[in-house]
């Protein structure tokens, strides 16, 4: 009896426990939005810029979940949360290089502006303690790009980061698994019926004959 109830003990600690990380997987909205703001604190701090924080507009889905999404120049992002509207289940970041750019000019200057916020958004969705550290993640993200030719994945924290750099557009993509919404799977169509005169006169014949 001890035995038995030892082992229901050990299991209900287990499930617990996983619920418990369940229930703190991933990014939440509010963590991210004060990392990016100090991020970029960390980010005029090194580089002697005066860069302030994109403000994020909230929209929904066709499915009323919420999203956010920055749209500026060369940099985008497009995040789209839970079905809690709490945590982050996607973003994608994207910075694309103006076409025509040349060293030193207004695009060029324009588009290292939106490469510094793409940092400061790359590190807010790690989990880091210290904005050094988050650092580390857009080090790891430029060295895999360089490495494998312009298109590697890795593990971030909760998520999966997938990277790509191909034509003069780079994406950035983090994905929870377990916090994509499930999208109900389409009706399918009704079977078409296809009764010819022959079908019917035998359907009424069938019923006289009843």
């Amino acid at each position: 009896m001890r035995k038995t109830l030892c082992l229901v003990l050990t299991a209900m600690l287990a499930l617990c426990a996983l619920c418990a990380h369940a229930d703190g997987v991933g990014q939440t909205y509010k963590a991210f939005e004060a990392s990016y703001a100090e991020n970029i604190v960390f980010i005029n701090e090194n580089t002697g810029r005066m860069l302030l924080p994109h403000n994020l507009t909230k929209d929904y889905d066709s499915r009323a979940r919420r999203f956010y999404r920055i749209q500026s120049g060369a940099l985008s992002m497009e995040m789209h949360m839970d079905d809690s509207g709490e945590r982050i289940a996607t973003c994608l970041i994207t910075l694309t290089a103006p076409a025509g750019m040349t060293y030193g000019d207004a695009q060029y200057r324009d588009f290292a502006t939106a490469g510094y916020h793409s940092y400061a958004l790359i590190m807010a969705m790690s989990d880091a303690a210290t904005v050094a550290d988050r650092y580390g993640l857009v080090e790891q993200v430029n060295w895999g790009i360089k490495q494998y030719g312009g298109a590697f994945d890795t593990e971030c924290g909760d998520y999966r980061l997938t990277c790509k750099s191909e034509n003069g557009v780079a994406t950035m993509l983090f994905e929870n698994a377990l916090l994509v919404p499930a999208t109900p799977e389409p009706a399918e169509p009704a079977p078409e019926m296809d009764i010819t005169d022959e079908d019917a006169s035998e359907e009424e014949g069938d019923s006289l004959a009843g």
